[in-house]
C-alpha cells in the first residue's frame, strides 16, 4: 500500500487520514513498519489488514470500540 492507499483505508467522515496519523499509528505499533520501494514508502497490504482484523477481534472480545 502506498501512503495514499493507507490514508484512504483509515479515512474518517469522508476525509483521508492525515500523514501524521499514519506515522503516529506506525510508532504505536497499530500499523506495520513501512519500507522504501522505488523512492516511495510502502506498507504490506496483508500485514495492515491482518493487524486491523486482530485489533477489531480483540475489541469485540473485550466489548470495546476499536
Amino acid at each position: 500500500m502506498f501512503m495514499a492507499d493507507l490514508r484512504a483505508h483509515y479515512a474518517s467522515g469522508g476525509k483521508p487520514a492525515s500523514r501524521s496519523f499514519i506515522y503516529d499509528a506506525q510508532k504505536r505499533g497499530d500499523i506495520p513498519p513501512s519500507t522504501m520501494f522505488g523512492g516511495k514508502r510502502v506498507w504490506s497490504r496483508k500485514a495492515v489488514i491482518a493487524m486491523d482484523e486482530a485489533r477489531f477481534a480483540e475489541a469485540a472480545q473485550n466489548g470495546k470500540a476499536a
